[in-house]
């Protein structure tokens, strides 16, 4: 029943009773929740223009960001993440790998592994640190380097020098 009359509600919208970023914050969560994601990913857009800039700006921007990114849109997420002026602490680490995996979509291998290997030498929690090294495991395996890859996917960060001796007992 609440899934019908949200339905509803959103059909009988009228693009001028959305007068705030709040108010398309809603509309957004409402048509996701019943899976129109192109709809949804509109009315994040709109909220973004009109959101002042700051906390809620930045929160707007990530989760279209994240929209745009599960919906494959990866040129749009990559064009909008690139859009922060600044990041705050507690959401750098999640804006980072987003950014990173959109690369790994778009096939810049060589700027995801570089944001891989920027979030693994700073401060992030383990959870972040086993995502960001799962990323940087694909990375490695796409461009053919698949000790390395083995290496993040067993939650180690391979070394220079690991490298270079796997490079070299191949080689014998």
């Amino acid at each position: 029943d609440e899934g019908q009359r949200l339905v509803m509600a959103l059909a009988a919208l009228d693009p001028k009773d959305v007068d705030s970023y709040a108010d398309a914050l809603i509309v957004s969560n409402a048509f996701s929740s019943i899976g129109l994601r192109s709809k949804a990913t509109e009315s994040l857009r709109t909220a973004l223009n009109v959101a002042p800039s700051g906390y809620w700006s930045e929160r707007i921007r990530f989760a279209l960001v994240e929209m745009l990114y599960e919906s494959a849109e990866f040129s749009d997420a990559n064009e909008v993440v690139e859009g922060f002026e600044s990041v705050s602490a507690d959401l750098l680490p999640k804006v980072l790998l987003l950014q990173a995996s959109i690369q790994l979509a778009l096939g810049n291998l060589e700027n995801c592994e570089s944001i891989c290997r920027r979030m693994l030498a700073s401060e992030i929690d383990e959870a972040m640190q086993a995502k960001t090294l799962q990323t940087l495991g694909e990375v490695l395996g796409l461009s053919g380097d698949h000790y390395a890859a083995a290496l993040c996917f067993a939650g180690l960060l391979p070394e220079q020098n690991d490298l270079q001796n796997a490079d070299t007992s191949v080689r014998q």
